[in-house]
């Protein structure tokens, strides 16, 4: 039996998450109002579903590679940005269901 995760966010292209965009990220906490510790996040999930737009795992990005981590993407205003969030604050944030899938 595996379990399928699923995400209320689909996953990303590699090429979208950009140093550019990265940088963006400092403007997404600045506009949540919010600094990004575990209860503020998961306090915040509506908020924080409403302008993601997408994912990537933390180890697929060389350039700011963190494997503990998962890239999300924002838009806000019309402007993307994204940074990262441990796997803990992702799954509790997007983390749909589990769904049980018999195997053979």
């Amino acid at each position: 039996m595996l379990n399928t995760i699923t995400y209320s966010i689909p996953e990303l292209p590699e090429d979208n998450f950009d140093w550019i965009m990265w940088r963006q990220g400092a403007y997404v906490w600045k506009f949540f109002g919010f600094h990004p510790r575990y209860a503020a996040i998961v306090c915040n999930a509506e908020l924080l579903r409403k302008y993601a737009i997408g994912f990537i795992p933390g180890h697929r990005i060389s350039w700011r590679y963190k494997p503990e981590h998962v890239a999300v993407m924002f838009l806000i205003n019309d402007d993307f940005g994204w940074t990262h969030l441990r796997r803990n604050e992702f799954d509790a944030v997007f983390r749909m269901k589990e769904l049980k899938c018999l195997v053979g």
